[in-house]
């Protein structure tokens, strides 16, 4: 049965691969910095936001295969299915066999999970390694197998995911908590701790250099603390683990009235069987509290925790295999699945992002005095590689410093850009200089500081098309004025 579970799973995430459009900026970033020399790659993997180790994978990865769009997402697809694998031993590990088979199909068909793991970015990754890293937690800790390989292994993962991304530093502090909540043995808190020496000791190296080399930024302009939230909240953000799309209000209702139901459900089980409260305590601490803590800090980005997706499906399947009535149970586990279908069959046929609507549009009416320009300025790294035109390709950057365009991107690509109307007119003034067409791309079709500036002087304007679905990126044709 689990190998069917993993080839629907591997079916899904293939077609959405297949289907999913050319790499968008993020994707490109993880690309781009990868395939660097190794000088420059260790200066910017000093600077970036995030620890290098998946930059630092595919840089071998690409260097054997290739840096095509299906080839790169590949490394994603396969960490997603090992995931499901382990879902499922993990599942069977603390509950049976029910719960596995729940957990690991739910997961199949997880379009969040899908997006991610279709994606040339880490997430899929640190997914992957989060499943593997409290699979060893409970064996060690719980099921007290205090074997040496299986501490070293563990160390080992640990050390992985401390090196992929901050937001994963979590993992280590549910397991820490959910250990003093039950443990009486302060030894095995001494251990647990003891296996973190050289993982703390490693993700410091990278991460003193990295936060003194951006000590003078504002770390709190990152894109994510200004995230449009008039209607996020921490219900938004459980719904988006379970679809990628907007869904309509009685398919968000049916989802949150489920999360209810485990919470209930999950209130008596604590009750009556106290030998499960530690393993419960874990699971509750791992599903619901990244996606506490992000909203407390007013971070609405659902992937930053979608590491906890794996813990909230083993609870939801524990739920399903106890229903009594067997006929009930199945008629249950089918409307959880109907709930991920519908969004899910969009998904997987519509593409995210495609360059190529922008820059073929460019190609054929851009002219000998055309210019391209881009906000925000990373987005010229995507252009640069689709655009086969011959009109220059800028990105709007404000800052004056002589940086070049890589340490640009590393050290500003998490940050918005405010700038005054003062600097902004003479900035744009030698910008478009001469320019009698300006290709504008940005991801606002409205409040765009630039294309406001352009009605402002009398520039004629025409809408391009959208690049991309769940990635929308705008296009305006800017014609200048007769006076320019």
């Amino acid at each position: 049965m689990l190998f069917f579970i993993i080839l629907l799973g591997f079916l899904l995430r293939f077609i959405f691969l297949i289907n999913r459009g050319t790499f968008w900026f993020d994707e490109l970033f993880s690309v781009h910095f990868s395939s660097l020399p190794w000088k420059e790659a260790l200066q910017m993997w000093t600077l970036e936001t995030n620890p290098p180790f998946h930059t630092f994978f595919l840089r071998y990865f690409i260097k054997i295969f290739s840096d095509s769009e299906i080839i790169v997402r590949s490394t994603s697809l396969f960490f997603a299915l090992i995931s499901i694998f382990l879902l499922y031993k993990l599942a069977l590990h603390l509950f049976d066999k029910k719960t596995a088979l729940f957990a690991s199909t739910l997961l199949a068909l997880s379009g969040t999970h899908i997006f991610v793991s279709t994606e040339a970015r880490a997430y899929s990754l640190i997914f992957m390694l989060s499943i593997f890293s409290f699979f060893l937690f409970y064996t060690i800790f719980y099921k007290e197998n205090f074997k040496k390989n299986y501490f070293y292994i563990f160390s080992i993962v640990q050390t992985l995911l401390f090196l992929s991304h901050l937001t994963i530093l979590l993992v280590p502090i549910i397991q820490f908590l959910s250990l003093a909540s039950f443990q009486k043995k302060k030894e095995n808190l001494l251990l647990f701790l003891k296996a973190h020496i050289f993982p703390i000791l490693l993700f410091f190296i990278w991460f003193v250099p990295s936060v003194l080399a951006k000590w003078n930024l504002s770390t709190f302009n990152g894109w994510f603390f200004n995230y449009d939230t008039k209607m996020a909240n921490i219900f938004t953000t459980f719904i988006a683990y379970f679809v990628v799309s907007d869904v309509s209000s009685f398919l968000q209702t049916l989802i949150i009235l489920l999360l209810l139901g485990l919470l209930f459900f999950l209130y008596h089980t604590f009750l009556r069987k106290p030998a499960l409260r530690p393993i419960l305590v874990s699971l509750i601490l791992w599903a619901f509290f990244p996606a506490l803590l992000s909203n407390l800090l007013g971070i609405y980005v659902p992937k930053y925790s979608l590491f906890a997706l794996p813990a909230l499906y083993i609870l939801i399947g524990y739920a399903i295999s106890h229903i009594e009535n067997s006929t009930l149970r199945r008629a249950f586990f089918l409307v959880i699945c109907f709930l991920h279908l519908g969004p899910l069959l969009a998904l997987v046929s519509t593409p995210v992002y495609s360059a190529y609507k922008h820059t073929q549009y460019i190609e054929k009416h851009e002219t000998e005095n055309s210019l391209v320009m881009t906000l925000p300025f990373q987005e010229s790294l995507v252009l640069s590689r689709y655009f086969k035109g011959h009109s220059p390709v800028i990105g709007f950057y404000p800052y004056p410093d002589q940086m070049s365009l890589n340490e640009r991107i590393v050290r500003h690509n998490w940050q918005s850009a405010p700038i005054d109307d003062e600097k902004l007119d003479a900035l744009m003034k030698r910008y478009i200089a001469s320019k009698n067409i300006v290709f504008y791309t940005t991801y606002q079709k409205k409040d765009d500081m630039i294309y406001d500036w352009f009605i402002k002087n009398g520039w004629t304007v025409q809408e391009g098309p959208v690049a991309g679905n769940y990635v929308s990126i705008y296009l305006f044709e800017f014609h200048a004025p007769e006076n320019h």
